[in-house]
Parts: C-alpha cells; sequence; structure tokens
C-alpha cells in the first residue's frame, strides 16, 4: 500500500484544510448509519404499519384526541425515513469525493487508498 496522505494545508498558512484519512473514515461513518436506519426502518415499519390498522380510530375520548395530533405527524414520519439513507448516502458520497478532490488539488492523491463507498 501507498503512503498514507499526509494532513492537507493549502496556502501554507499553518490551518489544517483537511486530514483525509479522518475524513474519509468519516464519511463511512455516515454511509453506515444511513444503511443501519434504513435495515431497522424496513424491518419495522411495516409492524408500525400494521398496529396502526389494528387500533383504528380511536374507541374513547383519549384515543380519538390522540389521532388527532398522531395522523398528521404519522403521515409525514414514513416518506422522512425512507430518505434517511439515501440522504445520508449522498452526504457520504460528497465527503468522500471531498477528499479525493482535496488530494488531487493537494497533489498527493492516492488512488487505491481511497475508494468509492459500497
Amino acid at each position: 500500500m501507498a503512503d498514507a496522505p499526509q494532513p492537507i494545508n493549502l496556502g501554507g498558512l499553518g490551518d489544517i484544510d483537511m486530514y483525509p484519512i479522518e475524513t474519509q473514515a468519516a464519511a463511512r461513518l455516515v454511509h453506515q448509519a444511513g444503511k443501519a436506519f434504513a435495515t431497522v426502518w424496513d424491518a419495522t415499519v411495516q409492524h408500525i404499519l400494521d398496529a396502526e390498522k389494528m387500533l383504528g380510530q380511536g374507541a374513547d375520548e383519549l384515543g380519538k384526541t390522540f389521532r388527532a395530533s398522531y395522523n398528521p405527524f404519522s403521515s409525514t414520519v414514513i416518506p422522512a425515513a425512507r430518505q434517511i439513507d439515501p440522504t445520508y448516502d449522498g452526504l457520504a458520497g460528497a465527503g468522500s469525493k471531498a477528499v479525493v478532490r482535496y488530494l488531487e488539488v493537494d497533489g498527493q492523491i492516492i488512488p487505491d487508498l481511497f475508494r468509492k463507498l459500497e
């Protein structure tokens, strides 16, 4: 394996613009978090939907009051939850590409060290 890239200090001002290894690792963690959420969500969402059908609209005043405030919220949760994995995947991909771009600009690109997120 090639030597690991050094911290990037564009402009030579003494500040560090990026730690490539750590930034790439963080992008992978973001990617993994989205996948982990999607796995749990996919296994759970049908249970939630089945329970909602079973509970109906509420038989008493407490149930009806709960439903009146729950229903509008519940209609936004499922579409929002379905966007977590693609959103995190996009963020992770952008982070990974930023590392590669920074390394290119800094002149220390090491292609075999940074691979596309899978």
